[in-house]
């Protein structure tokens, strides 16, 4: 019985995922915009992380640390839309030989 308690009580790690049933409910503007700030924020770390690259002190090796988490966190949020909802949500297979076939193709190609 504690155990159970204790199952239920646990914290639970939050889902940012837009959802997986696909809902039909899509706010591209929203990706969007989300895309363009991590994008800032990546081009920010990487001027950081170029400015700390040629220093020794033990300061600058977390600030450049940092940094390069920073970068990764962003990085792997843009992956994130990009994969689950984008390419899961809103492409859709065409068949080999059907039409448009071919304009499926370049979205996979401009996706990845």
């Amino acid at each position: 019985m504690l155990l159970l308690a204790c199952c239920l009580l646990a914290p639970v790690a939050p889902l940012w995922a837009h959802c997986e049933i696909p809902c039909g409910i899509y706010g591209d503007e929203a990706r969007f915009v989300a895309i363009a700030e991590d994008l800032t924020t990546i081009e920010k770390s990487m001027t950081q992380i170029a400015e700390l690259a040629g220093q020794s002190d033990a300061q600058s090796a977390n600030q450049l640390a940092r940094w390069v988490a920073n970068k990764e966190e962003h990085a792997n949020r843009i992956q994130h839309v990009v994969t689950q909802y984008f390419m899961t949500q809103r492409l859709k297979e065409v068949e080999e030989g059907d039409e448009g076939r071919a304009a499926y193709n370049e979205k996979l190609v401009l996706l990845h």
